[in-house]
């Protein structure tokens, strides 16, 4: 019998400590269900609405950031760039030839065509108009100039600007 006796006591620790185990599991396993079975709603563990709140405040911010913010103009130029060459040749002692040709981006009348109003002003003024001027149709006129100084100037219009060039020859 005295083997009886030892082993109930052993059986009782086995029996207490396997309790004590299978409890603290339980508990654990109690703790992880509670909180997997809560819902979770939101962006790292925080309130999905305080995101969705805070987002379209930064929002706001940087938009009225962004329009109250002075307007800033490059340098930029599309632009076509147009000139006008003014080229005169003597007739005569007092008679000259002028022509004009517009240099569009570099290159000589580019298939554009061009109304040129001719200005000479020397003691008098006068106008003269050429219509339709291009590559095929590049006009001129002939004027008799004044002694002394005598001002001449081309201008046109393309896209909306005046373009001018202005030669001085002096008789």
């Amino acid at each position: 019998m005295e083997n009886n006796s030892l082993s109930i006591p052993a059986v009782f620790i086995i029996a207490v400590i396997v309790c004590t185990v299978l409890i603290s599991i339980i508990i654990i396993q109690a703790k992880k269900i509670s909180s997997l079975s809560k819902p979770r709603y939101g962006f790292l563990g925080k309130p999905l609405a305080l995101v969705i709140t805070l987002g379209i405040a930064a929002f706001a911010v940087g938009i009225t950031f962004y329009v109250n913010k002075p307007a800033q103009i490059d340098d930029i130029n599309a632009d076509i760039k147009v000139e006008l060459n003014i080229n005169s040749e003597k007739i005569e002692k007092l008679i000259y030839q002028l022509s004009a040709v517009a240099i569009i981006d570099g290159k000589e009348w580019q298939g554009y065509s061009f109304d040129i109003i001719w200005t000479i002003k020397n003691q008098d003024m006068n106008t003269y108009f050429e219509y339709n001027l291009s590559r095929e149709n590049n006009g001129g006129i002939t004027v008799t100039l004044q002694k002394g100084e005598n001002i001449i100037k081309a201008s046109t219009f393309f896209e909306g600007k005046l373009v001018e060039e202005e030669i001085v020859i002096s008789l």
